[in-house]
């Protein structure tokens, strides 16, 4: 079966909402590795003192 025109324009909103999701996702998942190395060096430095 051929794709619609509707069709293509629901699977790339839909993919478009996804790729949105993901990049929020990425970020948050950046910002917890960047608190996560920050706390790492907070108490290296802590201990070195």
């Amino acid at each position: 079966m051929t794709p619609t025109t509707t069709d293509i324009e629901e699977r790339d909103k839909w993919r478009a909402r996804i790729n949105r999701a993901l990049a929020e996702f990425q970020t948050h998942a950046d910002h917890i590795e960047r608190a996560a190395a920050d706390e790492r060096k907070t108490e290296s430095s802590a201990a070195d003192a």
